[in-house]
């Protein structure tokens, strides 16, 4: 069925989807969910993996550059217990996982950092992001940045509540 619609445009033309929806430009997530499924209906309507389809989109690629057979993405968990999370971490390694992401902040700052050291302990094979969903105050999460080990956890995904960014990032020298 795919196959058989008429799509108004390529995957190059998405880029101008403003121009056809204006009023996405207020809201970047909504517009952003809107261009993957587009471009994800375009590349099904192909018959191509919608990484390899964004690659053969490409005007500028390197001569001889193939387009990849996988993209790694992220496992997620939630806010489970340190043994909980090493078992599930450990089969997501052994699936080809490289990178996860944990829920923290739903415990003290202590807490959190006694679960996280274990698991990050536990599984050496992980690069670590982290998603505090606001929950912590500037100061704790400035005493959780300085805490955590920067060669594993890559990113801390919303430490504080959004008014409270700027400050967080003005006394944050990492």
């Amino acid at each position: 069925l795919a196959r058989e619609i008429e799509y108004p445009m390529d995957m190059r033309s998405v880029a101008n989807l403003d121009q056809h929806l204006p009023q996405l430009t207020a809201s970047p997530v909504l517009r952003f969910g809107i261009e993957l499924a587009i471009l994800d209906a375009l590349a099904r309507a192909a018959g191509l993996p919608l990484g390899a389809a964004l690659f053969l989109a490409r005007s500028n690629r390197a001569p001889g550059a193939r387009p990849l057979e996988a993209i790694p993405v992220q496992f997620t968990l939630g806010a489970d217990g340190a043994e909980t999370c090493i078992r599930a971490l450990h089969e997501a390694g052994d699936a080809g996982h490289t990178h996860c992401k944990l829920k923290v902040g739903l415990d003290d700052c202590e807490a959190d950092l006694v679960r996280l050291r274990r698991i990050i302990e536990q599984c050496p094979r992980l690069t670590f992001r982290l998603d505090a969903n606001g929950a912590w105050t500037p100061a704790q999460a400035l005493f959780m940045l300085s805490s955590l080990p920067r060669d594993r956890v890559e990113m801390v995904e919303q430490p504080v509540v959004d008014q409270d960014l700027p400050g967080l990032l003005e006394r944050y020298d990492g």
